[in-house]
């Protein structure tokens, strides 16, 4: 499983990048937004989908010594789409935005 096979099967993702370490190869998880009706009033909320790792972009399993990862706390609370990913990883190996 990647980023691409996760958005074909959930639609529309956001990113959220992992705060250990160094920064250079961060974790990220991948979430999916919910909308949800509740008493009369449309609310929000996020859904993890997956986890990978930075450095080689395997999913992190949600059992056993992996399900740490899971956990909100070591996330950033600001978010990118795909596209907007797409394109900073654009910008960094300096290629040309496309237009879908």
């Amino acid at each position: 499983m990647n980023l691409h096979e996760v958005r074909k099967e959930h639609g529309d993702v956001v990113l959220c990048i992992g705060r250990a370490g160094n920064g250079r190869r961060p974790n990220y998880r991948v979430d999916v937004t919910e909308k949800r009706c509740l008493f009369g009033d449309e609310t929000t909320r996020l859904l993890v989908v997956a986890c990978f790792r930075g450095d080689n972009h395997k999913p992190y399993t949600p059992e056993g010594e992996e399900a740490d990862i899971l956990k909100d706390a070591g996330w950033s609370t600001g978010m990118m789409t795909y596209d907007e990913v797409r394109a900073l990883i654009g910008q960094i190996r300096g290629l040309r935005p496309t237009h879908a």
